[in-house]
């Protein structure tokens, strides 16, 4: 059952994110929230101190969406479960533009299900430096 319900953590997130629903992918996550990129660790310790990504994308990318096109169970235990993630990032005129993989870690606190760490490995070298600024001076 574990994995059914991390994965469906996974959908809601993305279509959250999509929808620019902040507070919806907010509550996807469990806390403290780690992101791990480019050699940075990125920590959010409640769902306040996440910095959406959103108007970075759309603003430096002209970002519309991001597709998982590949989730793949890799660990799966009772509390927690590890996916390989790949997904797609598209731009407005619907052309894709970068790829990103990844490790994603989805736990259960308390009954409730979220992500509580992602390692992102982007193919485009630059594409976080503005969010990791960001975000590590608490914008």
């Amino acid at each position: 059952m574990s994995e059914s319900e991390a994965r469906q953590v996974v959908e809601k997130f993305f279509t959250a994110f999509n929808a620019n629903d902040v507070d919806g992918f907010r509550s996807c996550m469990n806390y403290p929230h780690i992101i791990l990129t480019r050699g940075s660790v990125l920590i959010s310790q409640e769902p306040s101190d996440f910095i959406n990504p959103i108007p970075i994308l759309k603003a430096q990318q002209n970002w519309d969406r991001s597709l998982v096109k590949l989730l793949e169970p890799i660990h799966v235990a009772e509390d927690k479960v590890h996916f390989k993630i790949v997904f797609n990032r598209y731009r407005s005129d619907g052309t894709k533009y970068t790829v990103l993989d990844g490790i994603w870690v989805i736990t259960n606190q308390d009954g409730h299900w979220g992500v509580q760490c992602r390692s992102m490995i982007p193919r485009d070298p630059g594409m976080f430096e503005e969010f990791i600024d960001r975000y590590q001076d608490g914008q």
